[in-house]
This record gives C-alpha cells, structure tokens and sequence, in this order.
C-alpha cells in the first residue's frame, strides 16, 4: 500500500500529537522527518542488509543524558522511513497503525525509555483516543477549538475575587493601550467593545442610511440594520463557486454604511487588498473592514486608517485566543471615527475579566500563533479530502470551511446523518447567515481526529449510497 509523501508526513505528526503532553512538551530538542529509505552508508553502519529492515532511527543524546547546555545545540533528529513501513501494510489504516508505533518506539529511544515506559505511553494513549469514538462533535459555532493555556487559565481565575469591582469604563485607557500595542496603532485609533457583535451595532447607529451588504456573509450585518430599521441593498458576490465583491459605481455612492468581511464568513474566502483600495475610493459612505479571522488570514487594511477617513475595522479575540465568552472585540479607526462611535457605546461596555485577559492572553501569543499553525494544517488537508470525496469545499482562509452539495436534498440527507453519528454542523438555513443557500453545510475547524471522524463518516454516508 502506497500513500502521497503529504499524506505520511501528516500520520506522522498525528501520531506525534497523540503522544502525552508531558512528552510532548519536552520534544523542544528533536526534528522529526521522513525519509523515502535509509541510505547505504547508513545500513552499512546499522549492520542491516536490506533497506526494507529498518523503519525508524533516532539519532543523538538521550534525554535523561543531556545537560543544560544541549538547548544550544543543533537538535537531534528522528527518522522515519517510508517505503519500508509501506511494503509491510495493506491499507491506510495499517500505515497509520505502523507509523504510530515506530514513532513512540523512536521517541522512547530520546527519553530512554524501556519497554516497560513504552508499553505505558500506549496504554496512556488508549485512555485518551478510546473515548473519542463516542464523543459527539460540535463543528457548529466557529469558536477556539483548542485548550486554553493552562498558565493564562490560573492568571484569569486570580480576577475572580475582585469581581465586586466595576470595570474600567469610559476610556479603557490601559485596555486601549495593550491592544493598540498588540496590532501597531495608536491608542486614540482603539475602541474596545463587548465583542465585533457590539462593534457592528456602534457602527450601524452611527452612520445611518442605506447598507451596503455582499451576501452571503455574516448575519448580523444585515440584523443591525433591521434593528435601526434601516434600508439595505443585498449584492450578490457568489457565483459559480466563487465569492467576489462585486459592488457597482452606484451602489457605493448611495450607501451610507458598505460592509466587507475578510475572510469572508461563511466562504472563508480572502478579499485582495487592492479591491478593499477601489471600494474605499469610490465610496461615499463608511466602509467597515471585519477582521475577526486576521489571525488565521494575516492580512490586514489597518495601516490605511490615517489615508483613509472612511475607513473603521472590527476585530475581535472570540474565534482566534478563545475568549467568545467573556466578549471582547475592538474597532480601529482615525481618533476622529473612535471618537464618534464611542458616543453610541455603553459606558461599562466591556466587562472586568474580558478587560483584564487581553494583557494575559497576549502573553502566551507563541502557544496561539502555534495553534493557529495546527489549525492551518488541519483545514487545508480537510479541503482536499472533501473534494477528494467528491463534495465541493471553498477554499477557506478562516478556521471554518463552507462545503456545497447538489442541492437541498442531498444536503438534508449529509446534514442527518453527520447527525445521527454525533457531529454537529451548521447548515445554509441558520440563521448565522445572510441569503446562504440551501445546498451548504459549513464545518468549523476542530482538532485533527474531529475531521477525521468528519472524513470517515461522510465516506461512509457515499458507500452507503
């Protein structure tokens, strides 16, 4: 049985992330590759004939024989090779099964483990992924799907006895600075707010008038401006599979408030910075920029609020450090545009804990930029199974994807039956969307055994017919 390089490489971390933490956590010293065979010379000096008799091979000082110093040496290296794990298996299943154990195998050898200790890794493991076969899966709201860090966790819950105390208020002052610090501007350019929900509904009573919205996005774009009672034009920008703002000359003149989100909620999809440029020079209104998934994009429009007046954008720490339910976003803006939106804003709209874990969870930003590396790699190896499959899955630069099926039919019937094996989706009839159609189901982006269990079900719903 053969499988791509891409996807060995991809057992291969999995099964490095099945370890136990504590392991895991002191792998800081070692590089793990893949190698197709091991090399002549390497087999002459193993003693090993045939480049087919060796799987795996670790090479340096082992743990528990390094001293200090070894953190400023070039790191020691794991082997795992592929071919011969391939000649030995029959399917998939079997190379993963392989993989799994030369990697524990290998890494006993750096922390110079015994039998005894590895065979205690393996029942360790089986604690954990034997209980994952019944667990039900939520892909529904796309929140952090990862733990918190435990260090960030104590820190916070030291607040919890000073919650008799009000918050700030008013200005936010050291709120505004450690955020303003975070992304690059200037304090006077920062308005916190309880959550991007409150930031579109500041925005939307601020700049009344007609609402310029690129369906289909997020929801609340559009019940804001049914709350304000407002007038909205609803432009189209999917077609054929393709999520482009197409807003005309005229739309922009007339619209008081225009609307982009990028990445666009639900599609995933990157709007180029330079279409952001042509709609902030044509339009005559407010242009509002929602940023929530920058941290998953890495692209941002924020170094254009001093060139241009019309511009606000939304930022928010609910999907990307994990903190959805304390609310804490913030608009970016001129001093001018904070300063009128602070106007429309309570006066304590930001609650103490949500206050004090900004500064605390912005400590531990190399624990996140890591997880948003896993979650990368997850997302974009969940696109090219679903389409492997068959499905059509957008291109997604979110911590989502949005999958199209035939039509409203088949998608009931995908929808049912990721049900009825314990994993929650979120169809195109929520409401958490503007004018989604009926043949879509978007999956937020868990932990990589959850979309795993997503793959193996929906292969099983095709073989089912």
């Amino acid at each position: 049985m053969k499988v791509t390089e891409e996807e060995f490489e991809e057992l291969v971390t999995e099964a490095i992330s099945t370890l136990p933490e504590k392991f895991r956590e002191r792998m800081e010293n070692i590089v793990v590759v893949v190698e197709s065979l091991p090399s002549q010379e390497l087999l002459r000096e193993m003693k090993i004939k045939s480049p087919y008799g060796l799987l795996g091979l670790y090479r340096g000082v082992p743990y528990t024989r390094r001293s200090i110093w070894y953190r400023n040496v070039m790191p020691d290296k794991i082997i795992i090779f592929k071919k011969p794990i391939e000649v030995r298996c029959k399917n998939k299943e079997e190379i993963k099964e392989s993989v799994r154990k030369v990697v524990i195998h290998e890494i006993g050898h750096y922390f110079g483990l015994g039998e005894a200790d590895l065979r205690k890794i393996e029942r360790e493991r089986n604690k954990v992924m034997k209980p994952r076969e019944k667990e039900k899966i939520y892909l529904t709201q796309s929140y952090f799907k990862y733990p918190l860090p435990e260090g960030m966790l104590k820190e916070l819950s030291e607040e919890l006895k000073y919650i008799n105390r009000y918050p700030s208020g008013g200005e936010y002052a050291k709120l505004r600075q450690v955020l303003a610090e975070y992304v690059g501007v200037k304090m006077e350019d920062i308005l916190p707010a309880n959550g991007s929900d409150e930031v579109i509904e500041i925005v939307t009573r601020a700049y009344k008038g007609e609402v310029l919205i690129p369906i289909p996005t997020f929801s609340q774009y559009e019940a804001s401006a049914d709350r304000e009672g407002l007038p909205k034009v609803l432009a189209n920008c999917l077609q054929n599979g393709e999520y482009t703002i197409n807003y005309s000359v005229q739309q922009l003149k007339s619209a008081s408030l225009i609307w982009i989100c990028n990445p666009n909620n639900p599609t995933g999809t990157r709007i180029p910075r330079e279409n952001i440029i042509d709609i902030l020079q044509k339009a005559k209104g407010m242009v509002v920029v929602d940023e929530c998934n920058y941290e998953y994009l890495g692209e941002t429009v924020l170094d254009l609020i001093d060139k241009y007046e019309n511009l606000i954008i939304s930022r928010s720490f609910s999907k990307n450090f994990g903190l959805a339910g304390l609310r804490l976003g913030f608009a970016i803006s001129n001093p001018q545009n904070i300063k009128k939106l602070a106007a429309f804003g309570q006066h304590f709209r930001v609650n103490r804990m949500a206050e004090k874990a900004a500064a605390k969870v912005l400590r531990y930003l190399d624990y996140y930029q890591e997880v948003w590396g896993k979650m990368k790699k997850v997302r974009d190896k969940f696109v090219r199974q679903i389409n492997e499959l068959g499905f059509f899955a957008y291109d997604s630069q979110a911590n989502f994807v949005l999958v199209e099926f035939k039509n409203k039919k088949e998608t009931e019937r995908v929808w049912k039956y990721l049900k009825e094996n314990g994993i929650y989706t979120l169809a195109g009839w929520e409401n958490e969307f503007s004018s989604l159609g009926d043949q879509f189901i978007r999956f937020t982006i868990g932990k990589e055994w959850e979309m795993d269990k997503v793959i193996e079900v929906l292969s099983d719903y095709i073989k089912k017919g």
